[in-house]
């Protein structure tokens, strides 16, 4: 697979939500666009997002800190912007989940292919969501992550930012239309071998 670089892309930034669990490391990164602005600023409105009332932090385990928020613009000029959240925990005190357990949020444009889908692995999650044979989420957990799904978007519209998926390959950002939970566990393998 070849390698693309960043695309350059005005009023888009990346935004890299980074936190760990002990020792191991865990990073979301999202594209989200607002006209106008700067890295310092969308990355101020981002945090908001992720943690506004039942947004996607709602999900995780109050074990778990936050580290930063790089926003990152792609404007080809502009310098990134790193915010401190280490003051930030999860959501919710229940224990989580394996490290290289995830739950997947698929996201839909109004394109069709690759280039025009996205998903996250959000790791963390608390874990009285895995089912009782652990082989999948529960309907508590759909419910909640539709939930925080809705947050999210509402956050955004308040904060002024539009997310999108980014296409390196073709240097393109297409506005998110839709977030879908999935019911199955994700796995990152690479994160529990990089620990060993």
């Amino acid at each position: 697979m070849v390698a693309h670089p960043l695309p350059i892309i005005s009023d888009t930034y990346l935004c890299a939500i980074s936190y760990q669990i002990g020792t191991v490391p865990f990073a979301n990164v999202l594209c989200v666009s607002k006209p106008a602005s700067n890295a310092a600023l969308v990355g101020a409105e981002f945090e908001n997002c992720w943690f506004a009332t039942n947004s996607f932090n709602k999900l995780t385990s109050q074990t778990m800190t936050y580290k930063t928020i790089r926003t990152t613009p792609l404007d080809g000029t502009g310098l990134a912007d790193i915010r401190d959240i280490t003051a930030r925990t999860g959501g919710i005190v229940n224990t989580p989940v394996a490290a290289n357990v995830c739950g997947i949020f698929t996201f839909r444009t109004g394109q069709r292919g690759r280039s025009y889908r996205g998903r996250m692995y959000l790791g963390a999650i608390q874990s009285v969501y895995l089912n009782t044979t652990g082989s999948q989420w529960t309907s508590a957990y759909i419910t909640a992550a539709n939930t925080a799904i809705t947050a999210w978007q509402g956050a955004l519209v308040t904060n002024g930012l539009t997310h999108e998926v980014l296409s390196r390959h073709l240097g393109v950002a297409t506005p998110v239309l839709q977030i879908v939970p999935r019911q199955y566990i994700g796995s990152q393998r690479d994160r529990t071998e990089s620990q060993m």
